[in-house]
């Protein structure tokens, strides 16, 4: 069993993914809160977005509020990098929390890339600092689109689970 398929067992199991539920309006349902409350899930996230950040060259990583940041502390703390988060604000002037310095190497993290409507909104202030975007780091990427839409704008998406590999999952 790949360490993939062990992590989409472990989500399984803690019920973090919904695959029937018919209170959900989009299945599968994927709750990634959940694993907040289930340490080894949790260890085994951390552990392999570890694996897929850490070849890459970058000076900050980027959370996105909420969901973002908890995953992108727990990287910038394990890796020693500088840390900031994007808020999700109506303003772009506060939507940056912390410092981002013209061309620094940067990194985003989120819990779950969608339509990518609010990263795009992210991505464009981070890049109105002249910096250099890496790439867009995700748990899931639900493929409705925001890799695509992230594509189009030269920026790389790198995800650990897809939703097509969720879809036909029961144990």
């Amino acid at each position: 069993m790949t360490s993939k398929q062990k992590l989409i067992e472990e989500l399984n199991k803690i019920g973090a993914i919904n695959i029937d539920d018919s209170k959900y309006d989009v299945l599968p349902f994927v709750d990634l809160k959940r694993v907040f409350t289930h340490p080894h899930v949790f260890g085994m996230i951390v552990e392999a977005l570890l694996e897929t950040i850490s070849p890459f060259e970058f000076d900050k990583i980027g959370g996105i509020e909420y969901s973002g940041l908890p995953w992108a502390s727990i990287i910038a703390y394990r890796l020693n990098k500088g840390l900031f988060y994007l808020r999700r604000s109506e303003t772009e002037r506060n939507a940056l929390i912390g410092k981002i310095s013209p061309y620094e190497k940067i990194i985003l993290v989120d819990d779950v890339l969608t339509t990518g409507s609010f990263t795009l909104k992210a991505v464009d202030t981070i890049k109105s600092y002249n910096v250099s975007l890496i790439g867009v780091f995700v748990i899931l990427d639900r493929e409705e689109g925001g890799s695509e839409e992230l594509k189009k704008r030269g920026v790389k998406t790198y995800s650990l689970l897809k939703l097509s590999q969720l879809r036909f999952y029961k144990d």
